[in-house]
């Protein structure tokens, strides 16, 4: 096989041809599986629960900071076992290109920003006596600082795996767009089945968990890129950890705005609605790649 040259690739599905630079038998998958579980979940596991038999856990900045840590333990897992068990570049879980294009980053999280201050707001005013301004500058202050690191971190590590590493590898059985986008849809759903906000209405939030995965599937098939989306999930989950977050959620933090719990059919709804909004306005700013005939 002739050696891969990112920034003058120009196949029609580019980024899923990017698992063709390593190595890909069945059981360096398995391997890659073993190994990011255990560093995520058992050695990233290891401060929380700590913290848990000190019974600390109530403490929302040492929560979310061993919260943190496991997925530190996450990102980490993902691009090593890319990297020395599939033998190709980390960036390629991103990009076709030698180089982060950061404008479809920041662009792409700022509109879905904007996007969320729109949608909390329409909350606010179906659920008027839900809201209630919980803003401490000398808590909140030391949090969004450090949340503006470490949840990028962590919707990152999400990224690497589900729309870089998994969506990348599951392309080397089915170049269907559909089916991978239900597929991926579905296998970002699962883990967030044992969220606590589940227990509300169980059918109704796993659609959003769904809807929200396969939307950046979407995106990064479209735009044959992972950058998009990394923008997208850490604007969305800045906003709630440091703006409006609701009591019982899985990412508890002192918000500046707290509501008193969840609408299923609203956060559904709202994010469909904000979702065709976002592709319809981000066409205008980030043209799809020109597929090669």
């Amino acid at each position: 096989m002739a050696e891969f040259q990112p920034d003058s690739y120009t196949g029609e599905n580019r980024f899923l041809d990017l698992s063709n630079l390593g190595k890909n038998h069945w059981y360096r998958y398995l391997l890659s599986f073993v190994f990011i579980i255990f560093l995520w979940q058992i050695i990233g596991g290891i401060p929380y629960a700590l913290v848990y038999f000190l019974e600390k856990t109530d403490q929302l900045y040492l929560s979310y900071l061993t919260q943190s840590f496991s997925f530190i333990c996450f990102l980490l897992a993902t691009g090593l076992a890319v990297r020395f068990i599939h033998k190709r570049p980390v960036i390629s879980l991103v990009t076709s290109q030698s180089r982060i294009n950061w404008k479809k980053i920041w662009l792409p999280g700022v509109l879905w920003l904007f996007l969320s201050v729109w949608v909390t707001l329409g909350d606010a005013l179906f659920h008027p006596d839900s809201y209630r301004l919980a803003f401490d500058f000398r808590q909140w202050m030391p949090f969004a600082l450090t949340a503006l690191l470490l949840t990028p971190i962590q919707t990152t590590a999400e990224e690497w795996l589900f729309r870089g590493f998994i969506l990348q590898g599951l392309g080397r059985i089915t170049r269907n767009q559909i089916i991978l986008i239900l597929l991926s849809g579905i296998l970002f759903a699962l883990p967030h089945f044992l969220n606590p906000e589940m227990q509300i209405d169980f059918l109704l939030l796993a659609l959003f968990y769904f809807s929200f995965g396969a939307f950046l599937t979407w995106m990064t098939l479209r735009y044959q890129t992972l950058e998009l989306a990394l923008g997208v999930h850490a604007a969305n989950n800045l906003f709630a950890v440091i703006v409006a977050n609701y009591e019982g959620s899985a990412l508890p933090s002192p918000a500046i705005f707290m509501a008193n719990g969840l609408d299923p059919v609203y956060s559904l709804l709202s994010f469909l609605a904000a979702a065709i909004i976002f592709i319809l306005l981000i066409q205008r700013w980030i043209t799809p790649p020109v597929t090669a005939e």
